[in-house]
């Protein structure tokens, strides 16, 4: 799973462990943006992950780059889409699962430790 972040919006994605055949999982937003074009480019990136047959390093580098045109242009609030400067920082996220024995606390699981 990882994060893209632009000075306008988020692009979270998380990726199955059979992935290609199960789907990816994609969130964007994007406080300052037209909600009609968020709902727009979520629907496209969303597309994307369906239609695409790449391995999972390229699919994620389109819709990544995908994500960065929108971020840019469409999504971006009205007076940053003049601007056309978009900082972008990735962060790679681990999806920790913690599971609760009774009597027990929490355990941690072995990757982690």
């Amino acid at each position: 799973a990882f994060l893209v972040l632009t000075d306008a919006a988020v692009l979270s994605v998380s990726l199955p462990a059979c992935y290609p055949l199960e789907e990816l999982q994609l969130s964007c937003s994007c406080p300052g943006g037209n909600a009609t074009a968020v709902a727009a480019a979520v629907q496209e990136l969303e597309s994307m992950a369906l239609c695409s047959k790449e391995n999972e390093m390229e699919c994620c580098a389109e819709l990544v780059a995908r994500f960065l045109e929108l971020a840019e242009v469409e999504l971006a609030p009205p007076e940053a889409a003049t601007e056309h400067t978009a900082e972008v920082e990735v962060f790679p996220t681990t999806d920790v699962e913690v599971t609760a024995r009774s009597g027990d606390g929490p355990s941690i699981p072995q990757y982690i430790k």
